[in-house]
């Protein structure tokens, strides 16, 4: 009697996780507004159930595809650099409609580029370096550098021994 309550709980087990994973599809292409393939587009597929993602990237003709897909409500996401970010919401996977054919989704241009600031970058050396018993003075990185002569800068070298110039 025991091992015929197990078969049972083990056989519906084996049903219910086969029912929940579908054999969803779903297929598309991305285009822009000139109806030219966008080659290398990022295609996320985002579930609100469990918040799980399947990700893809368009190929040179700008199709995609997601297969096995669990039923389930999806929400799809489109991102490609210097066009505007397009969600569809509520794409629901289930026995009745599994499979989904997206043709032409057009991304459009980004709207502005004043939305873009500038980064500027910075880096410097320190003006005075000690390495494995060394020092070094970069010259570069002083403000003295600017319209001297070699022997002005080694005038004004910290902890360097005072040359006298010659005299000729």
């Amino acid at each position: 009697m025991k091992r015929a309550y197990l078969f049972t709980l083990c056989l519906l087990v084996v049903i219910i996780a086969k029912s929940q994973s579908g054999p969803g599809i779903l297929t598309g292409n991305l285009v822009d507004s000139t109806n030219k393939a966008l080659n290398g587009a990022t295609v996320e597929l985002v579930s609100f159930h469990d918040l799980n993602k399947k990700a893809t990237v368009t190929d040179k003709n700008g199709n995609f595809s997601f297969n096995n897909i669990s039923f389930a409500h999806y929400k799809l996401q489109f991102s490609f650099v210097g066009f505007q970010l397009l969600t569809l919401d509520s794409i629901y996977f289930r026995q009745e409609r599994f499979d989904f054919n997206l043709t032409d989704i057009t991304l459009k241009p980004a709207v502005s580029t004043a939305n873009l600031r500038e980064v500027i970058v910075y880096s410097e050396k320190p003006l005075v370096q000690s390495k494995e018993g060394n020092i070094s003075f970069n010259i570069g990185e002083s403000a003295l550098s600017a319209g001297s002569n070699a022997n002005e800068l080694l005038q004004n070298v910290p902890l360097a021994p005072r040359i006298q110039p010659e005299k000729f």
